[in-house]
C-alpha cells in the first residue's frame, strides 16, 4: 500500500517500544517518536505496532451481572435490614460527655 509505514519508520516505533513503552506507554512512545522526527498521527502509530505484534492486548470486557432474585418471603420479619449510626458528639450530655462515652442509635 503506498501510504504503509516504511522500513525506516517501523524501525524508528520498534526501538521506542523497547525504550519507552514499559515506562510510559503508548503517549510516551509516540512522543519519543516525534522528537525523532515521526510525522504521522498516533492512531497511524498504533495501528503500526498492532500489525507489526508490539501491542498484544486487549481491553479486559467486564462480566455481566446476573440479575438475582431472592427467595419469595413468607413469614413477615424473616429478613430485616438495620441500619446504626453513632449520636454525634455535640447532642451528647451530662455523664455521658464527660466520661466520652459513644452512643449508638
Amino acid at each position: 500500500h503506498p501510504n504503509r509505514h516504511t522500513k525506516r519508520e517501523e524501525r524508528q516505533i520498534r526501538n521506542s517500544f523497547k525504550k519507552c513503552y514499559e515506562r510510559y506507554g503508548l503517549d510516551g512512545v509516540y512522543s519519543d517518536l516525534k522528537r525523532k522526527g515521526y510525522t504521522r498521527s498516533y492512531s497511524g502509530m498504533i495501528y503500526a505496532a498492532k500489525r507489526m505484534g508490539l501491542v498484544k492486548y486487549k481491553k479486559a470486557k467486564k462480566k455481566s451481572r446476573k440479575h438475582r432474585r431472592y427467595p419469595e418471603l413468607l413469614i413477615p420479619g424473616e429478613k430485616v435490614q438495620i441500619d446504626v449510626k453513632e449520636v454525634p458528639y455535640n447532642c451528647l450530655r451530662g455523664k455521658a460527655l464527660r466520661d466520652g462515652k459513644h452512643f449508638y442509635q
